[in-house]
């Protein structure tokens, strides 16, 4: 199988790249290939600290885990959070920024992100169709298309599912959460386009697509131009209320 992946990401208003918060995996755009192929997309929770430290502990994670079960992933994640949080101390003290009293509840409450991740199979490297399987926490979404129709919306299908307290995986040790683990699977064909979005865009994206639109042909128009165009988009949507002021990333799979 083969498929080439892109990404593009807009901070929120006023935000700089330091105070973006979502994360995906893989970072490097181009082709890739093989039997298996792995690609996830963390939303960082605002209200909570590190947590785009933690979205990208977990995109990262889940990419090149061994396991193929998420648990396995955010077993491996959450042991790399505990021993980065031992020197995590000494690192804002030899940044000239010691740890406040105000923030030392919320290192101990832990950092916690939605997650997404999407795994394409096939029987050899070389197949024009095969299986998906994708594994969700919280409201980052998954598209599937062929030929510009929309197939699956997963995890969300609804704009009104969409809510400001979606739930989130936390860094904590005890803290999986096995009932918030959404799944599903389906089928792709050569030519097929996976869309991942954060929940700002993919709340577009439905809401769009159930008005008998077109937004993959819209997000395609605005990726085409690189990152300067695909920003002056969004900024775009926001002003006009079509899209809420949230980090906003997206990634494009689209199996050759």
């Amino acid at each position: 199988m083969r498929a080439r992946v892109s990404s593009l990401w807009v901070p929120r208003t006023g935000c700089g790249p330091s105070e973006y918060q979502d994360a995906y995996y893989p970072r490097v755009p181009g082709e890739r290939r093989g039997q298996r192929l792995r690609f996830a997309l963390a939303d960082g929770a605002t209200e909570s600290l590190l947590s785009g430290r933690w979205a990208d502990l977990l995109v990262r994670s889940y990419c090149r885990c061994p396991d193929r079960q998420l648990a396995g992933a955010l077993y491996t994640a959450r042991e790399v959070w505990n021993r980065q949080q031992l020197t995590y101390p000494q690192e804002r003290e030899d940044a000239g920024r010691p740890i406040q009293w105000f923030e030392e509840r919320g290192l101990a409450q832990g950092a916690h992100a939605t997650f997404l991740g999407l795994q394409l199979t096939s029987a050899r490297t070389g197949a024009k169709q095969g299986t998906w399987s994708a594994v969700a926490v919280g409201d980052t979404c998954l598209f599937h298309l062929r030929a510009g129709r929309l197939l699956a919306s997963f995890p969300i299908d609804r704009p009104e599912r969409f809510s400001s307290s979606p739930p989130l995986v936390t860094s904590r040790r005890n803290g999986y959460p096995e009932d918030r683990v959404e799944a599903a699977r389906g089928d792709w064909r050569d030519g097929d386009t996976f869309v991942l979005a954060t929940d700002a865009l993919a709340h577009w994206f439905l809401g769009a697509a159930l008005s008998r639109s077109h937004p993959a042909r819209e997000l395609g128009v605005a990726a085409s131009g690189g990152p300067a165009r695909f920003g002056a988009w969004v900024e775009e949507l926001r002003s006009r209320r079509e899209m809420t002021d949230d980090d906003v990333t997206v990634m494009t799979v689209d199996v050759l």
